[in-house]
């Protein structure tokens, strides 16, 4: 910076193409919560019920190979590498996820449907096994709970989870009953009734942004 030339590409890309990138060269920067690898029970708490159906969903774009299908394979899967290799990043495999979720979801959807169909318009073929019509009505309410569940667990999530304040945390004890953590407001209170209006604070990252 003080020659007046920068990096092309700057350390958190580097540390998105080589996972061990930043711990051998910025491991100030691999220290960050939000920059370590995130774990399959993030994937799951996040996704939910899409971690089973975007396999479905590349297996149908790999079946109708289009230029639009491509695309979302390549945008699926480029995401996917930097969510499991920085946690900060599965808000930019979400919308993908969702899409491809929803293209496993829907083939699946087709496919029992018409074997319904088929059975209630007496076309069902000689080689289709006798009850198959059981079998796609069951998975037909098997997918009907799961999105039913899916919707509760989002919705749960949002709220206990992404909806609480960064400066007021809350939790659960071991009888049910929630808690608050208050502490960072009454210190950031204490700072500003305490401190000069013009005072400079060391603090650590995010901690900067709420003092400013």
């Amino acid at each position: 910076v003080a020659t007046g030339h920068r990096p092309l590409w700057t350390g958190r890309f580097w540390a998105l193409l080589d996972p061990t990138y930043a711990k051998r060269v910025l491991p100030l920067t691999a220290s960050v919560s939000e920059h370590q690898p995130a774990a399959w029970t993030s994937f799951f708490f996040d996704l939910h019920i899409l971690v089973f159906l975007i396999p479905a969903g590349l297996y149908r774009c790999v079946q109708k190979p289009t230029d639009a299908n491509i695309f979302l394979l390549v945008l699926t899967m480029s995401s996917m590498y930097f969510a499991a290799v920085m946690v900060r990043l599965m808000v930019v495999l979400a919308p993908f996820a969702c899409i491809l979720g929803a293209v496993g979801l829907s083939h699946t959807i087709r496919v029992y449907a018409a074997q319904l169909r088929g059975a209630s318009g007496g076309g069902r073929r000689q080689h289709d096994a006798p009850g198959s019509w059981r079998v796609a009505a069951l998975m037909l309410l098997l997918l009907a709970g799961l999105l039913a569940l899916f919707d509760f667990h989002s919705v749960w999530a949002t709220s206990e989870a992404y909806s609480s304040p960064s400066i007021v945390l809350s939790a659960r004890s071991s009888d049910g009953s929630s808690i608050v953590f208050d502490d960072y407001r009454e210190a950031y209170a204490w700072l500003k009734h305490n401190t000069p209006q013009d005072s400079k604070v060391m603090a650590w990252w995010d901690y900067g942004y709420q003092i400013s």
